[in-house]
């Protein structure tokens, strides 16, 4: 130490200084160390009031001996460092030592969160199953029910157990709902299946009665071949008679032959007439049930095109009222959360409106701009929507 040095008192000695790096150098905290901590920042404080006497004696010589200035602002700096060089790895600990904490915090936060949202997902799980229940059968819907019913909304829960139990019932409520209209679905479509199993029957019944009329045609027209095999075989039976007789009878047959060959001509011609007939209203008869089969045949070809579009329709509709359902819901909800929220936007708005109007008057052309623009931004924020 220097003579200029020994001149200059100080309250805090190098000896003290010693003490202090002796007392503090080897002190260790550990995190959860409260006691430990505290004694930290004990002695952080203690270091920090030796330094601020250091300072306050600096500036006091200084004035006293303005000569002394800079031996004194030396020894200060001296001193100082060799305070910090104890403090700072104090400061050090126990900056670590605040980190560790506020680690913690966050960490007991994020399991808090956590917990919080498998809850929610949980009671999301709830309320998805009215969802996924769409397009089952009433079997299905019924089993659903079923589980609701039993699902117990237990302590794991905690404090979500009254939204879980709202969940609950309203998915119960929904299913039930929709069970009702299931079932009503599912009895139409069993009258409709037995409409159109009694359509078949009529089909079934109208084909037979004209597969009847068909074979009296074919045993008619079967009649008929047998009519003019038996006409034949007369014609050649009285060819034979005439045959055996005409040596006879020739002379004096001669005119009843051709007579009687001349009523031959006539009964033939008139078979072939009837006959001729008889094929036209049989050709006439096939088309007609030609006709009668592709009537029936469209017929059934526009009812399932018909059905088709019928039940497209539905599910259209159907689509169209759950759509409708679910807006009505995201607007209940929208307007609850907005009448929740009202007191406090009003709370907010008188706040601010009171805040406007005690704004102060500004003179330039800027700070006129600054305070409208913060207005409009207090009431954009307040407005509720």
């Amino acid at each position: 130490m220097t003579t200029a040095t020994q001149l200059i008192k100080f309250s805090v000695t190098d000896q003290a200084i010693a003490e202090l790096k002796q007392k503090f150098t080897g002190l260790v905290v550990s995190f959860g160390d409260v006691k430990g901590y505290k004694a930290l920042a004990a002695a952080i404080s203690e270091i920090r009031g030796k330094r601020t006497e250091v300072e306050a004696t600096r500036k006091e010589l200084n004035e006293d001996a303005l000569k002394h200035q800079r031996n004194v602002n030396a020894e200060a700096k001296r001193i100082i460092a060799a305070l910090e060089e104890i403090e700072q790895p104090l400061k050090g600990m126990k900056e670590a030592y605040d980190i560790e904490v506020e680690r913690v915090k966050a960490e007991k936060a994020k399991q808090e969160a956590d917990r919080i949202s498998a809850i929610h997902v949980k009671i999301a799980c709830i309320s998805s199953i009215p969802l996924k229940a769409t397009g089952k059968n009433s079997a299905a819907i019924k089993r659903d029910i079923e589980y609701l019913q039993a699902y117990a909304i237990d302590e794991s829960f905690q404090e979500l157990a009254g939204q879980a139990d709202l969940a609950k019932s309203e998915s119960i409520s929904m299913l039930q709902q929709m069970l009702v209209e299931r079932e009503s679905f599912e009895a139409a479509e069993i009258e409709r299946k037995a409409k159109e199993a009694a359509e078949a029957e009529a089909r079934r019944v109208e084909s037979e009665r004209l597969a009847d009329e068909a074979e009296l045609l074919r045993k008619e027209r079967e009649a008929f071949a047998e009519q003019q095999r038996i006409a034949n075989e007369q014609a050649n039976k009285a060819r034979l008679a005439e045959q055996a007789l005409h040596a006879k009878y020739e002379a004096e047959a001669q005119q009843k032959r051709e007579a009687e060959q001349a009523e031959i001509r006539r009964q033939q011609a008139a078979l072939a007439a009837q006959k001729a007939e008889q094929e036209a209203e049989l050709a006439r008869q096939q088309v007609a049930i030609n006709a009668e089969r592709e009537r029936l045949e469209r017929a059934e070809a526009e009812r399932v095109q018909d059905e088709k579009l019928h039940q497209a329709e539905l599910a259209r509709k159907e689509q169209e009222r759950l759509g409708t359902e679910q807006a009505e819901r995201d607007e209940a909800e929208r307007v609850a959360r907005a009448d929740a929220l009202r007191p406090d936007l009003e709370k907010l708005q008188a706040h601010v409106s009171q805040f406007i109007k005690n704004m102060p008057v500004l003179e330039t052309e800027h700070g006129k701009k600054l305070s409208k623009q913060l207005c409009v931004i207090f009431k954009d924020m307040v407005k509720g929507e």
